[in-house]
């Protein structure tokens, strides 16, 4: 069965992930364990790669970079996921000021930037112009920028991420 074709594989387990990140890379990321819980679980594990609902080649728990058509182990799957994180916490930090928001709106903002990429959350290309999460972002209005996060319903034109959306929007206002 081909990459494109295949639906399934061998599941690894979130928790399992990220407690090895935690343990192998100490101090590599803000996102407490609850909140990489919150991506994590969102996005799910999986060993073997796979094509996401738009056709990119996926591994692990959502990582999207060079993807090999083999099986991962934990501890690969454990460094990709904190490469991807970290990744998103810098787009947070840099484009969304990051370092002056409180923890929670910190991790829910991760979460949408590991989803939809940095540039998405920060430029509505339909609009030609910056997000309103972004705006509310660098004006520091917290939880005006946790209710847009809801702006980003859509994976490959469909609104299949609502759901997800409305965690994020509850985690960020600490609910």
């Amino acid at each position: 069965m081909g990459l494109k074709t295949r639906i399934t594989g061998a599941v690894c387990s979130v928790a399992v992930i990220i407690g090895l990140s935690v343990q192998l890379y100490p101090d590599k990321l803000r996102s407490s364990p609850e909140g990489q819980a919150l991506i994590g679980n969102e996005e799910g594990c999986r060993r073997d790669p796979y094509c996401d609902g738009v056709g990119v080649p996926t591994v692990g728990m959502g990582s999207t970079g060079h993807v090999e058509k083999r099986r991962y182990s934990d501890e690969e799957i454990a460094a990709l996921w904190v490469k991807d994180v970290a990744d998103a916490e810098d787009c947070v930090n840099r484009y969304f000021r990051g370092a002056d928001m409180p923890q929670r709106p910190f991790e829910a903002m991760t979460s949408l930037v590991v989803n939809v990429g940095c540039y998405g959350v920060r430029w509505n290309r339909k609009a030609v112009r910056p997000t309103q999460i972004y705006r509310e972002a660098q004006a520091g209005n917290w939880t005006a920028m946790c209710h847009r996060i809801p702006d980003f319903p859509y994976s490959g034109g469909k609104p299949v991420l609502t759901a997800r959306r409305a965690r994020e929007e509850a985690w960020c206002l600490g609910r």
